[in-house]
């Protein structure tokens, strides 16, 4: 899961890249009524897209599959190769929608829920509050939840193991039966996640007014690999496992391999 913000009366830019230095091309666009909080891809190419108080499912072609409303905001949302959708509120719900756009499951929480993800076949959907806690869900059934003490921005399933991120600077990773495997306290707050190739990216940021970014590279076993300072905001990460891009308020956008070398760096416009 991805959580974008996006502005009035949205217009979906969805740009094919045929080559690094290839100018971007229109593939298609989607326009709607709201603001964008969260957009997320399967497998398949299939977006599921929360724009504002609906989920909306996208085809590769951008065909709309459905448009449901939802339990106020959808701030977070993720769905499965068999097109589950699953979406955290602003009302304090968790929202599972099968592939025809039907509410078949929905778990009431103490907060809004500002992440989610869902394993590939759709059975099994995890979540993160507001107030700090972690639901792990199989079968349309809670199975536990965790408190972590701290808001929690991101959290993603990963070869059998919950990956998550809080506000209080912990990155902590589950075992498939709620116990922690290992955790580690990184200061400020853990902005974003990321577990590929049995490496984790973590994004976190510290400050106020004046805020500065580190990017950091663990093994799924907690060893510390590499980091970097940035000495402003970075405002998103992603990593593929074999790239990890970062941009924001740094004045560029930055890619580095999974050693920390530097890429490429890109200034921003």
């Amino acid at each position: 899961m991805r959580k974008t913000i996006g502005s009035a009366s949205i217009l979906l830019m969805i740009l094919l890249l045929q080559s690094v230095s290839a100018q971007p091309e229109w593939d298609w666009t989607y326009k709607d009524q709201c603001i964008v909080f969260s957009m997320a891809f399967n497998h398949k190419g299939d977006l599921a897209v929360g724009f504002g108080y609906d989920a909306i499912l996208l085809k590769p072609s951008g065909t709309r599959v459905f448009k449901v409303p939802t339990r106020d905001f959808a701030y977070s949302i993720a769905v499965s190769d068999n097109d589950y959708t699953v979406v955290g509120t602003r009302g304090f719900f968790i929202q599972l929608f099968d592939p025809s756009g039907k509410l078949v499951y929905e778990y009431k929480t103490g907060n809004q829920v500002w992440a989610v993800d869902i394993s590939r076949d759709g059975r099994i959907f995890v979540a993160g509050s507001q107030d700090g806690w972690i639901y792990y869900f199989r079968d349309r059934k809670l199975l536990w939840k965790k408190d972590t003490g701290a808001p929690i921005w991101g959290v993603q399933l990963y070869n059998g193991t919950i990956v998550t991120g809080n506000n209080g600077g912990m990155i902590t990773v589950f075992d498939a039966s709620g116990r922690i495997l290992w955790s580690k306290n990184l200061g400020g707050r853990v902005w974003r996640i990321k577990a590929a190739d049995d490496r984790i990216a973590a994004l976190t940021v510290r400050g106020e007014s004046s805020i500065t970014s580190t990017l950091y590279m663990f093994t799924l076993n907690g060893t510390g690999l590499w980091h970097r300072e940035f000495s402003d905001y970075v405002r998103d990460m992603d990593f593929d496992g074999k790239r990890v891009v970062v941009g924001g308020d740094i004045g560029e956008i930055d890619t580095f391999d999974v050693n920390g070398s530097e890429i490429y760096s890109v200034p921003n416009f």
